[in-house]
């Protein structure tokens, strides 16, 4: 019985030892958290689209596949300086292939057309195109920001090259991609 009473003393003790602890602790101090202020802040941002490259017309060159070339007339975006023109092909299943490295700068010329202010004249020669004996090439152009593949992308738009086997026959706009 002796061991029950000290068991209940201690509890007692302890209950007491921690009411007191409760009672001389400080009051909780108000936070920022519970903190209400009337300022409001607000933010705002702006997107925005940037038009593809205008095709204006097309033609080609080439006699049994010989200096073969698709010429495609465009007009650039308004303030499209200092965007970067991409260029890619429809490969054989349809997927389009980005044209890039040497390949580009072999096959692809663009240059600004004299005496008339924003338009661009591309010549795509027969070897990025990869023609033989005729047959259909689809190309596409497109503008893409300075920051690389993370910056946004204008739309493409492509031109369709048709080639006989004796000699070019014909283009016309393609199906636009977006980007």
């Amino acid at each position: 019985m002796r061991a029950e009473v000290l068991r209940r003393r201690a509890a007692a003790v302890v209950a007491a030892v921690a009411l007191c602890v409760v009672l001389a602790a400080p009051p909780v101090e108000q936070t920022e958290a519970g903190w209400v202020d009337a300022e409001v802040g607000m933010g705002t941002f702006k997107s925005i689209v940037v038009p593809k490259p205008t095709y204006v017309s097309c033609s080609g060159t080439g006699i049994l596949s010989l200096g073969a070339s698709l010429i495609i007339n465009w007009r650039e975006a308004p303030n499209a300086s200092e965007l970067i023109v991409d260029y890619a092909q429809l490969d054989a299943t349809g997927i389009l292939q980005p044209i890039t490295g040497l390949l580009l700068a072999d096959t692809v010329v663009t240059t600004p057309v004299q005496n008339n202010p924003g338009m661009q004249k591309t010549v795509v020669n027969a070897g990025a195109l990869g023609l033989l004996l005729g047959g259909t090439k689809t190309l596409y152009i497109r503008y893409s920001g300075p920051n690389g593949e993370n910056d946004w992308k204008s739309d493409w738009f492509g031109v369709k090259g048709t080639w006989g086997i004796v000699a070019f026959s014909g283009c016309a706009p393609a199906t636009p991609i977006a980007s």
